[in-house]
Order: C-alpha cells, then sequence, then structure tokens
C-alpha cells in the first residue's frame, strides 16, 4: 500500500480582469478588519509601481500560525494551506476553510466592481515512504515497456489533463505524477509528488457567490475521487 501526505492545499478565486491601481488602493482601504481577528499577522504592502500589474505579486498578505496564507494579487485571490509540525493538511478542513474567508472579503471585492469568472484548488500530495522511480514504472506501464524503454530510469514523469461533469460543474482536471529527491533529517530518499489541479473553465458571466460556495463545497470530494484513481490502496 502507498500511503501519502498532503504538503499543500491552494485554494485560488480568479479575478475576470486584472485589478487597476485604483481598485487596489481602494480594496486596501476598504479590507475588512474583521478577517485579521482570524489572521492576526497582516500585512499590507500596496502595489508598487516598478512591478506590472500582470505579474502575481501579492499586495496583501495575512497569515496565521497555522500554516495558513490569504493573499491578493490583481489578478487573484489566494489561500494557501501549508503543512506545520510535519502534520499533513487536510483538504476537505482545507476548502472548507477557503469557503469562510472568501465569503468574507467577498462583498468588500465585488462592491468594487470586481468579478470573478475561475476557481481553482491545487493539491501536492508525497508518499510517506521511500519509492524509487521504477516503482512507478512498473505502476503504470507495461512489463515489456517497463524492462526495455524505461529500464535504470532515474527519474519518471507523467502529466494528464481532461475535462469531466463533476456533478457540481465542468471542470478541467490536471495531474503530474514525478519522482523527486528528498531531504530527510539529511539523508535524500526518492519519493513521487502528485500535483493536482481542478479548476473551472473561464465563464462567460460572471460568477455569484453561490457559485462559489458550490465549486469548494464539491471539490475535495472530486479532488480525492480522482486520487484514488491513480492510487487506489
Amino acid at each position: 500500500m502507498t500511503k501519502f501526505e498532503t504538503l499543500n492545499v491552494n485554494a485560488v478565486a480568479m479575478f475576470t480582469n486584472i485589478m487597476p491601481a485604483n481598485l487596489a488602493g481602494a480594496l486596501l482601504r476598504k479590507f475588512p478588519q474583521e478577517l485579521s481577528n482570524h489572521f492576526p499577522e497582516t500585512a499590507m504592502f500596496g502595489l508598487n509601481p516598478m512591478v506590472p500589474p500582470e505579474f502575481p505579486v501579492p499586495f496583501v498578505q495575512i497569515r496565521d500560525g497555522y500554516g495558513r496564507i490569504l493573499s491578493i494579487t490583481p489578478q487573484r485571490v489566494e489561500i494557501s494551506f501549508n503543512r506545520s509540525s510535519g502534520s499533513s493538511v487536510d483538504v476537505s478542513k482545507s476548502v472548507n476553510f477557503a469557503v469562510e474567508r472568501f465569503d468574507a472579503i467577498w462583498d468588500s471585492l465585488t462592491g468594487l466592481g470586481i468579478e470573478f469568472n475561475r476557481f481553482a484548488t491545487v493539491v501536492n500530495r508525497v508518499t510517506q515512504e521511500a519509492m524509487k522511480p521504477g516503482a512507478l514504472v512498473k505502476m503504470f506501464c507495461k512489463a515489456e515497456t517497463a524492462r526495455h524503454a524505461f529500464r535504470g530510469a532515474e527519474s519518471f514523469e507523467i502529466h494528464a489533463h481532461k475535462t469531466f461533469d463533476a456533478g457540481f460543474g465542468t471542470l478541467n482536471s490536471w495531474v503530474r505524477l514525478r519522482t523527486a529527491k528528498q531531504d530527510v533529517s539529511g539523508k535524500e530518499r526518492d519519493v513521487v509528488l502528485v500535483e493536482q489541479d481542478m479548476n473551472t473553465p473561464p465563464s462567460a458571466t460572471p460568477n455569484d457567490l453561490a457559485s462559489m460556495k458550490s465549486f469548494f463545497g464539491g471539490i475535495g470530494r472530486a479532488l480525492d475521487d480522482c486520487f484514488k484513481v491513480y492510487f487506489p490502496k
């Protein structure tokens, strides 16, 4: 049985258009103070006039003591959940928390005329035990191919994309499996990293609050179901 732990979860709400500087300034003035009660370490950077607006540089970044970071760039709002104290990140709890935080700032953003047209969640997992490239080759390749074409492979990667109906909307699903080296107490070991990115196609009309809650309400299970297809046990 291949066991994994979750390194991080990123929940993203993307704007229809790049936020202009005047709206970013207005948002900094209007940003709800109550949000800092949940994220006590708050930093309001403002927009750097030397950085082009299409670059995803945060002008608001809020942290707490649990590995959670909320960032606002001219293109998106992103909440990141990172492993802390060696414990695996809980995907379902992370997306539920993201819904609460997006809900808290939704009116402040949309009240300034900001519209959302896409949502996404990215999850990164790693094997808990050492796993060499050959083991990944055997899992996904025919025996003859494993014995010849990929024999002795020092690294291996699979990248797959599909679009499907998740029941709560159409999703793009990207899955990347790759071997890597991980430092454990100063020693390197072979591991397998699994990156999943599920997102909505660009919407012709702005997404409302209900659309956001529907996406993040169902995305945790969709990610887990997809992961189990690749690693059923």
